[in-house]
């Protein structure tokens, strides 16, 4: 069919506009599915930290009460152990800080000081 005195047939009028539709609901389907990709990462990720973080205070207990720091430095760098750990910090209940471990160049605090 030939072109109008105006550009496109409207047979390519609406064979591009179903095109452009198709192509940016594939677009808003993948940026959905990435948006939620990460959601999902980022709450297992969080999940992680709260359950090693956990585990530290559970198994540390004893130690911190009994303000035995050779054990809370044995807890702190065994919480280091995991890869995905960049410090542990073991406070008492006023905040100040009994034991830290961390990476090499990321300390974040100073044993005695509060946290």
């Amino acid at each position: 069919m030939p072109a109008g005195p105006r550009g496109l047939s409207i047979r390519a009028k609406v064979s591009l506009t179903l095109a452009a539709l198709v192509l940016a609901s594939l677009g808003l389907t993948a940026g959905f599915l990435l948006w939620q990709t990460r959601q999902a990462l980022l709450g297992e990720a969080i999940h992680r930290g709260l359950t090693v973080g956990r585990n530290l205070a559970d198994y540390s207990a004893g130690a911190v009460l009994e303000r035995d720091p050779l054990q809370t430095m044995q807890f702190a760098q065994d919480a280091l152990d995991d890869d995905a750990v960049v410090y542990a910090v073991l406070t008492d209940a006023g905040g100040s800080v009994l034991a830290v471990r961390a990476l090499p160049g990321a300390a974040p605090a100073s044993i005695g000081r509060p946290w």
